[in-house]
């Protein structure tokens, strides 16, 4: 932009010049400073919105606010966003996965402690105790000694008792937690497709702006300019010309602007708490 605010102010001082000797129309010329005015405040806002994309990548990084006097004063280049591709990384691995995942483990094993209540199970002790009254079966001898009891025991679930409920509700909250967790593995491989097909859409944009749109606008607005120097094009159809040149150099900030949150977003949900310094 800043470029193209310099063409102008040189394509300004020219129209001044013919409009004195009557080439040029005073609405022209008024349109044409016009246009300089626009350029400088969309300058001034692709500036404020940079600021505020700062902000938002170093909220998406986990980067606190001072951060933002670290970053370089050049922003990288679109090839940058190219050597990160997240398409081969296991879903899994995912943080969001990871975590859902800790909970499938925790209604697995809630649901196994239920089982294990509903098998039988047997008890085997023994006790010392004194006996008044000796008798063969305790094996006591004379009245007042020790005798050691002996004693087994089953335990045996019946049906639908309370720990037969609690397991079927172990099982059906386990199966529900199992099923959430599939769901988030699509969801998130849904979402980290999305993304990376949207970088690639959007990075091949950007090329075709930057080697084929905005190029052939310079040499038509070079051409026009030569042109309207000869008398055969008029000032406002160079006015047209870098309106459409203007255009284009936003789409290519705003398409970059979009490229730059959407890495953020993938490296986010990917885990990939890679450094700023890389990142760039």
């Amino acid at each position: 932009l800043e470029g193209e605010s310099a063409r102008l102010q040189l394509i300004l001082s020219t129209a001044s010049i013919k409009y004195e000797t009557g080439t040029v129309s005073l609405s022209d010329l008024l349109r044409l400073e016009n246009r300089i005015a626009m350029l400088q405040s969309d300058q001034y806002r692709m500036e404020l919105n940079l600021e505020a994309l700062y902000h938002e990548m170093n909220s998406l990084l986990g980067l606190a606010m001072e951060d933002d006097l670290n970053w370089p004063d050049s922003v990288p280049d679109v090839e940058n966003f190219q050597q990160y591709d997240y398409s081969a990384v296991d879903v899994s691995d995912f943080p969001l996965a990871r975590k859902s995942f800790i909970q499938v483990e925790a209604a697995r094993f809630t649901e196994e402690l239920s089982a294990e209540r509903l098998r039988p199970s047997f008890e085997v002790g023994a006790t010392w105790s004194v006996i008044d009254k000796p008798s063969i079966e305790m094996g006591a001898v004379e009245e007042g000694g020790d005798g050691l009891m002996i004693f087994v025991g089953v335990n045996l679930p019946l049906g639908y008792s309370g720990s037969g409920y609690r397991n079927n509700s172990a099982q059906s909250s386990a199966t529900a937690v199992e099923l959430s967790y599939l769901q988030k593995l699509d969801d998130l491989f849904s979402r980290s497709a999305d993304l990376n097909a949207t970088i690639a859409g959007l990075i091949n944009m950007y090329f075709s702006y930057e080697t084929e749109i905005v190029p052939n606008l310079e040499v038509i607005l070079s051409l026009a300019e030569s042109e309207w120097m000869t008398g055969v094009m008029s000032l406002k159809d160079v006015i047209e010309v870098i309106s459409e040149l203007r255009a284009a150099h936003l789409e290519m900030i705003s398409i970059y602007s979009q490229i730059v949150v959407s890495s953020a977003k993938l490296k986010e949900l990917t885990g990939d708490t890679t450094e700023r310094g890389e990142f760039l």
